[in-house]
């Protein structure tokens, strides 16, 4: 199942891109608090635990989310739920998860990119990202009845109702082993800030790592969070302005 998303202030990229400058590994976390308060990791002895349709136990279970995957909710609790934004555009229900299965992020070591390489390099994790330009004839470009671009029928992340100007494209490795990543991992995810790579991890990276990036073409912007596992991929979360 796909990971969530979080619609917070426009303001949140520039203090996201602000706290990475220093690009150095830290206690403190090299991303506003704010959104890192929101970041969650879904922590399950079953392996998956339950999205529900209301913050009740006897609520209708509305999916499940991998164990280790990322999530944006509401910091705030309701009845020891909290509400789970959802990574995608026509969904607007409400989803709720058990606080118990939800761990924070915000004590987490962080590390910055070589610059603007689109490079990022700690202990045993290694991750790149490059944004070649964007090619409209190797994709099905439509317009909704609103006229905003889409892109194979998605909205195209990183961009303001019209055409990207570069892909995303993303390599990880860990203890020098590429981990594969599925086609959702990058799936309309577009106009990367090469700069903006972040790596939070409680300590051994290629036990437990999130990669983060700050992305947008100046407009669109929107944030994202891998997550990986023991060298393995468990999912993506969003945050979008």
């Amino acid at each position: 199942m796909k990971s969530n998303c979080l619609f917070l202030p426009r303001l949140l990229p520039l203090l996201f891109v602000a706290g990475i400058a220093s690009a150095q590994t830290t206690r403190s976390p090299l991303v506003e608090e704010s959104i890192l308060s929101s970041l969650k990791i879904v922590k399950d002895p079953d392996g998956n635990t339950n999205l529900r349709t209301a913050p009740s136990l006897e609520s209708k279970i509305a999916g499940k989310v991998l164990s280790g995957a990322p999530v944006f909710v509401d910091p705030e609790p309701e009845a020891g739920f909290h509400r789970v934004f959802l990574d995608t555009e026509d969904d607007t229900s409400d989803r709720y998860m058990h606080g118990s299965r939800l761990r924070p992020v915000n004590d987490w070591k962080a590390s910055g990119p070589e610059g603007d390489s689109g490079r990022l390099r700690h202990q045993r994790f290694e991750a790149t990202v490059k944004g070649p330009a964007f090619v409209a004839a190797e994709h099905e470009i439509t317009k909704d009845p609103n006229g905003m671009v889409r892109v194979d029928g998605k909205i195209p992340w990183g961009e303001d109702g019209g055409e990207p100007d570069f892909d995303l494209v993303l390599a990880v490795s860990i203890d020098g082993k590429s981990v594969e990543l599925p086609a959702e991992a990058t799936e309309n995810l577009y106009n990367p800030n090469l700069s903006t790579l972040v790596l939070l991890t409680p300590g051994d990276p290629s036990e437990q790592a999130l990669l983060m990036m700050a992305n947008s073409d100046g407009a669109g912007g929107y944030f994202v969070v891998w997550s990986f596992e023991k060298g393995v991929y468990r999912g993506r979360a969003m945050l979008m302005p």
